[in-house]
């Protein structure tokens, strides 16, 4: 009887139910680690372990600098990422019009009009990323581009007189450059230092919080604070690896991803004004304000570039929307 116990006993572990592999959404960026928008990536991925006890988790892959986003957009694609945090220069090899909220030198102003613009087309970016097999988890932002430079600069023309840094490969920006009568050399941004400390180029427009990191600043010692263009960016997902989710554990993880969106916006613009601040009060760098008279000449080139970059680097139709919402913003805020 004893061995019959024993026999039926073992018989029983065998036909306990196992328990399931939980769901891994892994996630491809370049964004670098331990910083502000990192740490709020790493808490909303503890927040979905906890919300779904574990049984859908969102790791970072372990993907270096050398993948870049073209790279990550090819591993989303063939399934070897679920998910990826993107700025504009990944999300438009998925979908064109989201070049609308990067891709336009001297067109937002502020914040205000960058958050005014997103929230009243990114149910329509939404819907067309959504057709090409991706769901927009949240949107970010990670500061504004500026002139980085070996001399001081503080108008168009200053700068048409030096050799400015263009991303290679990008035959469009590269053109566009020469439409506005600067010098562009096109290289990779691995090799943006090294191209200043050679003289190579004498300008660059970079994110302050890159060229802090990649040290560009001991190498090209002044900085003028003209919002070039804003950094924007979202998490997307692969649509068949969302809907693998049951919809009622969806329904959890909308929320943590909205929230964690707006700490992710708070965090790279934070991020971006400290780096600003930090190049500020270097030993090596001066940060240049533009004047009123400066100023209005970077808005003169602005109504220049308006019509070269519509219809090539921002389709037309959501190139004319973002122009009607933010003289729309203006007018509500009397800031024509």
């Amino acid at each position: 009887m004893t061995t019959f116990l024993r026999l039926w006993a073992a018989l029983g572990l065998l036909i306990l139910p196992v328990a399931a592999a939980p769901l891994v959404i892994r996630m491809g960026t370049i964004l670098p680690r331990d910083i502000g928008p990192d740490l709020v990536l790493t808490r909303l991925a503890q927040d979905w372990k906890t919300a779904t006890n574990g049984t859908v988790q969102l790791r970072r892959a372990p993907a270096g600098q050398s993948d870049g986003e073209a790279g990550i957009v090819k591993k989303l694609r063939s399934g070897n990422y679920q998910a990826g945090l993107l700025s504009v220069t990944g999300l438009v090899e998925i979908e064109p019009d989201v070049a609308a909220l990067q891709f336009m030198p001297l067109v937002f102003r502020n914040w205000d009009e960058v958050d005014y613009v997103r929230d009243h087309i990114r149910g329509e970016l939404e819907a067309r990323l959504a057709a090409k097999g991706f769901v927009v988890l949240l949107w970010a932002d990670g500061g504004w581009v500026r002139f980085f430079s070996r001399s001081a600069g503080f108008t168009p023309d200053d700068f048409r007189r030096m050799r400015v840094f263009t991303w290679a490969g990008d035959t469009r920006q590269l053109t566009l450059m020469h439409q506005m009568r600067f010098q562009p050399v096109a290289l990779e941004t691995d090799n943006i230092h090294q191209a200043f400390a050679s003289g190579m180029i004498d300008a660059a427009p970079l994110p302050p919080s890159f060229a802090l990191g990649g040290q560009i600043h001991t190498v090209a010692g002044h900085v003028l604070a003209v919002n070039w263009c804003p950094i924007v960016g979202a998490v997307v997902v692969r649509r068949d690896a969302w809907e693998a989710i049951p919809a009622a554990t969806r329904a959890k993880l909308v929320p943590l991803c909205e929230a964690a969106g707006a700490a992710i916006r708070a965090e790279g613009r934070r991020f971006d004004e400290q780096a600003v601040q930090t190049l500020a009060h270097g030993p090596r760098t001066v940060v240049h304000t533009p004047t009123a008279e400066q100023q209005a000449a970077w808005e003169a080139l602005s109504t220049e570039v308006n019509p070269l970059v519509r219809g090539t680097l921002v389709p037309g139709p959501i190139y004319d929307e973002v122009q009607r919402l933010l003289a729309e913003h203006r007018a509500q805020a009397g800031t024509h």
